[in-house]
């Protein structure tokens, strides 16, 4: 589920890049391109998804193996059991229902397993967007805020850049 979610990040990459720069594309006439880069990105993503739920779809048909194989091994060593007088046939429903009841509840808490791995990888994710520090800090609060009496504003020796680098600026 980790992967998977790499893979939404990587397609999310593809459209965000697609509409910043869709006039370029289109001025360009790169639609073609462009459009088969996000093929790519989203056939990469959608054979994640389907791993991550064979693994989830798996599990109930093996639960529920697991469950008829335990109830076939009660009921053949319970049958003997009625068979040679040791046990009775009432006791051994009573212990199916039992077994039953005990299987069930680990049916459970393997899909509540589930669920946690799952949500563990978004939860990975959740801590890394909050834990990012940004780029742009506000002031250090020692310069109070200017007032802008007259509605103007002035930009004097104002620079800006994509990147950390302070020698390759984009606006000067």
């Amino acid at each position: 589920f980790g992967r998977m979610l790499e893979k939404y990040d990587a397609m999310n990459a593809e459209v965000r890049e697609k509409l910043t720069a869709i006039r370029v594309i289109k001025a360009f006439v790169r639609e073609d391109y462009e459009y088969g880069n996000f093929v790519n990105a989203a056939s990469a993503l959608r054979n994640f998804q389907i791993k991550a739920e064979k693994i989830v779809i798996l599990n109930m048909p093996l639960m529920m193996t697991a469950m008829f194989a335990c109830i076939i091994a009660v009921l053949w060593f319970g049958g003997q059991q009625i068979i040679f007088g040791a046990m009775q046939a009432g006791e051994l429903f009573s212990f199916i229902t039992y077994v039953s009841q005990i299987l069930i509840s680990l049916m459970m808490f393997s899909m509540a397993f589930i669920t946690l791995v799952i949500s563990w990888a978004s939860i990975k994710r959740i801590t890394e967007v909050l834990d990012e520090k940004p780029d742009i800090a506000d002031s250090d609060g020692s310069a109070a805020a200017p007032q802008i009496k007259d509605g103007g504003l002035r930009f004097e020796h104002v620079s800006f850049s994509y990147t950390k680098d302070k020698d390759r600026l984009n606006l000067h």
